[in-house]
């Protein structure tokens, strides 16, 4: 019998220690026991000062967006039609910061589709700009990744479903474009996350956790979370798994639930 490992967890650095400054929760995720974050840099840091601060840290750095222009309201831009030259700009330039920090996941985001946009030619200008990234990041080591989201969180994105999601990777014709499995919006879309789960395996490189129905902490939701993190151990999910939830009370407080796993807050 193959021994299941013990989970490890990477915080996305946008939705947790949130209470400090940017520099300072690359600190306090290594000195809570993390070995690894999500962050997308966007626009506030450079790649070298990013490494500077994952190696400083001891951290490495698993998933993240392309650069978007977040505070301004842009949630993607892959899959919009007239935005094929913004894309790639900056695409290439996540590229540059994905290879500088050794990060294997990259995810552009398909955005939200302008009113009166065709479905039918957003897909498939995703699965162009996917494909397009794919083999740009393939000499680098980076697997590109993206998520079919919630209507409940997302009514105006592209995908909704992991079956949307498999077909544009299908339209890409590669088998180097993956998914991400997400158990708050996979629960809040389809429910059933280990059919799902087991039914899309192939085609899943990275999962996140976050209980619905608020996008809480594992033990603040719907989820028995820790049964699912168990699970995937034993389906032989050997990755980090990404924390990307609201904390209800702060993040240390909501990070009691990873005691079990080696994590304690300090």
């Amino acid at each position: 019998m193959t021994a299941v490992q013990t989970p490890r967890f990477a915080p996305n650095l946008r939705w947790l220690y949130t209470e400090l400054p940017l520099a300072q929760r690359f600190e306090a995720a290594a000195r809570d026991g993390f070995d690894a974050v999500e962050f997308s840099p966007h626009y506030e840091v450079t790649a070298a000062e990013l490494k500077h601060l994952l190696e400083a840290n001891g951290l490495a750095l698993t998933n993240g967006l392309t650069i978007l222009h977040w505070g301004r309201g842009e949630r993607g831009n892959a899959a919009i039609p007239g935005r094929e030259a913004d894309f790639r700009a900056s695409a290439e330039r996540s590229l540059e910061f994905a290879a500088t920090c050794r990060m294997p996941f990259l995810h552009p985001p398909a955005g939200e589709m302008p009113e009166g946009a065709d479905a039918a030619r957003c897909r498939a200008l995703y699965a162009e700009n996917l494909a397009w990234t794919a083999e740009r990041a393939k000499p680098l080591g980076i697997t590109i990744v993206f998520e079919p989201v919630c209507r409940a969180r997302f009514a105006k994105f592209l995908l909704h479903t992991l079956e949307e999601g498999v077909a544009v990777i299908r339209a890409t014709g590669r088998d180097d474009v993956k998914l991400v499995f997400d158990t708050y919006h996979v629960h809040m879309e389809q429910g059933a996350l280990t059919r799902r789960f087991e039914q899309h395996r192939a085609d899943i490189a990275y999962v996140q956790i976050g209980n619905p129905p608020g996008r809480h902490e594992p033990g603040a939701g719907e989820l028995d979370l820790h049964w699912f993190i168990d699970y995937l151990g034993r389906q032989g999910y050997d990755r980090s798994i990404g924390l990307e939830y609201t904390p209800k009370a702060g993040t240390r407080a909501s990070l009691a639930w990873a005691k079990r796993y080696g994590i304690h807050p300090k």
